[in-house]
Formats: C-alpha cells, structure tokens, sequence
C-alpha cells in the first residue's frame, strides 16, 4: 500500500510540477491496461493503482476545458477496432503517455475504418505509438480540431499492414486552424501508404516541425495537392522517400508560408524533392541521387 501511495503521490507531483503537460489545476485520471483490476467503471481512474482500462472511458469523466489530463502508464496497449473506439471529442483534454522506447502506450488500428478522431478544440496527445493492424487501413488519425498539438508519438506501418494517410489534417475547411505537429516519427516501411501527414482542405496556421519520416509514399510525405492552406510552417523535417519518382513534400502552388532547413531524401535524379508551392523557402536540402554530390541546395522540384 505504502508503494502505491509513493507511486501515486510521485505521479501527481510530476503533473502539477509541470514536468509534462504543463501542470494542472484539473482532474487527473490513469489509464493501464497491464494493471490487475483495470476497469472501465465510474469512481476509479483517480490513482494508478486502480485505473481505467481505455483512454476513451478516461476521456468520458473528463470535464472540457477545465485543464483535465488523462496519464497513460508505461506499457499500456489498445486495440481500436472500430472508427470511434477513441474520439477526441471534449475540449481542452492533455493525453499524455508514460514510458520510453516500446514501453509508450501503444494502439493498434484492428479494422479498416479504425481512426483516431480529434473533433475538439484545445488537445494534446503526446508520446503515443500508433500502429496499423489490418491491411489497407484508411486513415490512422484525423485531426478536425483548432489549435490541436501532436507531440513525439510514432507512426508505424509494417508490410501488409498499412494505413492511406497516418495523419489527416482537417476534414473540412478550417477545422484545424493552428495544428501543431512536433517530434513525431513517421516509418512505413511497406508499399501502400499515400502520404504520412495529409493536408486535404483550406487550413491556416499549421506548423510541421522537427519530425522524421521514413518510407515508400505513394505521394509524398508531407503532401497538400488540392486545397490552398495559409501561412503553413514545415521546419526542420527529415523526410526520406523511397518510391520512385515521387517528392518528399509536395505543397499546391497556391499555399503560402515559409518552408526552411527541411532535409529530404529522394530517388528522384537530377532534381529537387521539394515542390514548396508558393512557400517562401530558405535552407532547404535535397539529396538529387548523382554520384557527384551529396546533397543540393534547392527548394523547387525540377529546378
């Protein structure tokens, strides 16, 4: 008991010192999975000793937009077998995962229209790994939020197991004014996914920053090539594509911001990986895949 207690305490503190997540004046609530009696029923959650089962049961005591955190303990795992197993959808909701390496909580999208629903304002999801569990997997997350952050969790597609697009930023116009996407990563490692970060509708103020993307897009890996988006930030990104042919990143020509110090990997010979659309660009290098050098300063795709 006395451990426990410890555990619990040492917890709290981490939360209100601001050590992730801000600190919090709001409730907390523990989720684990692994825990002998974890269970998806009203009054528990408040200690990790006794915590919920799922993230969404967490989510439903949680009370919008008064600074409420939802922990998630080190080895915790989901399956998310349906399109609304998790819906993001009360406002002003921290998820925050425990752990390092593997040990992140860990879900696993069972079912093609599996999707991780952001619909609210204010979110935050932060050291999580997401991966596809079935074939042809749609989307892994959407974002139709405003002023959503996404922040060093993993994206993982394995052969024959992979999703369309891993995150979709927007399901209509202005749904996710201001999304932050920061320190995630980005692996498939098989042939079938279309873009890692999907920008498909009318979007002002999202930021791309400090993430790594590795594998074979169908399109790109950060790929906007139907709606205009204003004032869209994409910095300091690794981007590695392994299709043939095919541009890291590729922007609409009508979208406008700034694009700087990217870094992308392309098989494509001879030219630029980068279409930045109408983005100013500075510092942005591309690997043209010549024996005579390694790396070219230039932003635009044929130039």
């Amino acid at each position: 008991m006395g451990i426990s207690n410890s555990r619990a305490a040492s917890n709290r503190r981490l939360i209100l010192a601001g050590i992730r997540g801000g600190g919090t004046t709001g409730d907390v609530f523990y989720v684990d999975s692994g825990a002998t009696g974890a269970s998806d029923t009203a009054g528990r959650g408040k200690n990790p000793s006794i915590p919920f089962a799922t993230v969404d049961f967490a989510k439903e005591q949680a009370t919008a937009d008064q600074g409420d955190v939802i922990i998630l303990m080190p080895g915790h795992a989901e399956t998310l077998a349906t399109a609304t197993a998790w819906d993001m959808d009360k406002a002003g909701i921290d998820v925050i995962g425990l752990g390092r390496g593997s040990l992140r909580p860990t879900f696993t999208l069972s079912a093609t229209a599996s999707n991780v629903g952001i619909t609210a304002a204010n979110c935050l999801i932060e050291n999580c790994i997401f991966t596809s569990g079935t074939a042809d997997h749609t989307i892994t997350m959407t974002i139709a939020g405003d002023e959503f952050t996404l922040r060093d969790c993993k994206f993982l597609n394995a052969a024959s197991f992979e999703a369309g697009h891993m995150v979709t930023v927007g399901l209509v116009d202005n749904d996710a004014d201001n999304c932050l996407i920061q320190s995630c990563k980005f692996e498939a490692i098989a042939v079938g996914t279309t873009a890692a970060i999907h920008l498909p509708q009318v979007m002002d103020g999202v930021i791309i920053e400090d993430c790594h993307l590795v594998g074979e897009w169908g399109a790109a890996g950060i790929l906007s090539a139907a709606e205009v988006l204003t004032d869209l930030t994409i910095r300091r990104n690794y981007v590695r594509q392994d299709t043939a042919a095919q541009l890291g990143i590729e922007i609409l020509s009508a979208c406008t911001g700034v694009m700087y110090d990217n870094y992308v990997d392309t098989a494509i010979a001879g030219v630029g990986g980068i279409d930045p659309g109408s983005l100013s660009c500075f510092q942005n290098f591309t690997d043209d895949q010549e024996v005579d050098t390694s790396a070219i300063l230039s932003p635009v795709a044929g130039a």
